[in-house]
């Protein structure tokens, strides 16, 4: 289990060391979102993987928004969504890093910035499908100088 406590937060909120890199987003959409499960007491919030070691994820403690890139923050549709639900915790995940949004002691919700932003290294595709992506980076990178290649000896010729 790993934790996330930054000083100022109101809630410890502990997840299974594989969450954020078993949450992945769907490659046809620019944003995913969906839930959290887990438990709360007290100011701790433990979430939970759906699927392991129970049939019974828990209750929903929160929501989950997967970004291919850019940076960890809340939209303003995020921020309606984490308040129709009603739950203390909004994951977001923006390419390599990702970072928990809780409301503070006063209850306000900062939605710009996470207070601690948490690494997420995602093993690199491999198999087949990445080398013929690459080989196809690699012959498109050569295009250009195929053609410039091709072009001066028939300049010259004039």
């Amino acid at each position: 289990m790993k934790a996330w406590e930054p000083p100022e937060s109101p809630l410890r909120i502990e997840f299974p060391d594989d969450l954020l890199t078993r949450l992945e987003p769907d490659p046809a959409r620019m944003e995913t979102t969906g839930l959290l499960y887990g438990s709360r007491q007290g100011t701790n919030v433990y979430l939970t993987l759906p699927g392991r070691d129970t049939d019974q994820p828990g209750e929903v403690v929160g929501i989950y928004v997967l970004r291919k890139r850019g940076e960890v923050f809340l939209t303003e549709a995020n921020v309606a969504l984490f308040e129709r639900i009603d739950v203390p915790v909004a994951l977001v995940i923006a390419g390599a890093k990702g970072g928990f949004f809780v409301r503070d002691r006063d209850g306000a919700l900062q939605s710009v910035r996470s207070l601690e932003e948490i690494p997420i290294s995602r093993p690199r595709p491999g198999g087949i499908g990445s080398a013929v992506r690459n080989k196809w980076k690699l012959a498109a990178a050569f295009f250009p100088l195929a053609a410039l290649l091709d072009a001066a000896p028939a300049s010259r010729r004039k």
